[in-house]
């Protein structure tokens, strides 16, 4: 029984169609390594799994000046998320330099820190959020430019 041979087309097509899903997805990656915007999910008892989003002003961050951080919660269904306090610790992913604040509330659902960073890079950010005696956290990752 004699092999069917494949369309010239349809052979084009599963070569190229691979190398465009690859371009695609290394230029989302690079589009969300950009992005402002971070964020991570944490359970709290009393709410269920509680969006977190981390921002920095200026972004990307740079190391020769005070960051701002701004850490806003929401919990499921668009329902409020009270917390009791956010405290966080960064520090250097490829070092073992560890820095601990606490976060202000500024409104309802949202609190803000100051980091400062020793150098560029990228650096950890860990997230703390306590709500009636139980608490969990969020870690994310965060570029940081040696200068402006």
């Amino acid at each position: 029984m004699a092999r069917k041979r494949m369309k010239p087309g349809t052979k084009l097509v599963l070569l190229v169609l691979p190398v465009v899903i690859i371009a695609a997805g290394w230029l989302l990656w690079q589009e969300l390594q950009q992005s402002p915007i971070r964020q991570a999910g944490v359970r709290l008892p009393a709410y269920g799994v509680v969006t977190v989003q981390l921002t920095t002003e200026p972004f990307p961050a740079v190391a020769t000046e005070p960051v701002q951080m701004t850490l806003r919660l929401r919990a499921p269904g668009g329902r409020m998320a009270m917390v009791d306090r956010v405290s966080y610790t960064y520090g250097p992913v490829d070092r073992a330099e560890v820095f601990q604040g606490e976060t202000q509330a500024v409104a309802m659902e949202t609190f803000q820190g100051t980091l400062r960073f020793t150098g560029g890079g990228d650096w950890w950010i860990k997230a703390k959020i306590e709500h009636q005696g139980t608490s969990g956290e969020v870690k994310f990752t965060v570029p940081v430019k040696s200068e402006r």
